[in-house]
C-alpha cells in the first residue's frame, strides 16, 4: 500500500504543469536624432506611449560650429538623464541619408 501510495504521489507530481516563468515586458526607449542646418531634433518615445520632443535651433548670429556644438550638448544631456533612468544602449543605426540615427535603450534589469 506504502508503495502504492508513492507511486500516485510520483505520478501525480509528474502530471501536474510545471510554472511558467514570470516575465514584465522590457523597458525599452527608442531616441531618434535628425540633424540638418536647419537644426537638430531629438525624439524619445518610451514604450508607455509618451515621447518627448526637444530642437536646436541656430540663432541668426551662429554659424555652423556652434549649432554642432550646442546640438552635441544636448544629445550627451538626454543621453545622461536616460543613463541615470537606467537604460543603456541596446543597438544604433543610422538612416540611408545619414542625417537621422536611431538609439534603442533599455532598462537594465
Amino acid at each position: 500500500m506504502k508503495k502504492l501510495l508513492l507511486l500516485g504521489g510520483y505520478l501525480w507530481a509528474f502530471a501536474a504543469q510545471p510554472a511558467k516563468a514570470q516575465t514584465s515586458q522590457a523597458d525599452i526607449v527608442v531616441m531618434k536624432v535628425l540633424e540638418s542646418r536647419l537644426g537638430t531634433r531629438i525624439v524619445v518615445a518610451r514604450s508607455r506611449g509618451f515621447a518627448d520632443e526637444t530642437e536646436v535651433k541656430p540663432n541668426m548670429a551662429s554659424d555652423e560650429a556652434k549649432l554642432m556644438r550646442d546640438s552635441a550638448e544636448k544629445i550627451q544631456e538626454v543621453l545622461t538623464g536616460l543613463y541615470q533612468q537606467g537604460y543603456a544602449i541596446k543597438s544604433s543605426f543610422s538612416g540611408s541619408e545619414g542625417g537621422q540615427s536611431t538609439l534603442v535603450l533599455v532598462k537594465g534589469q
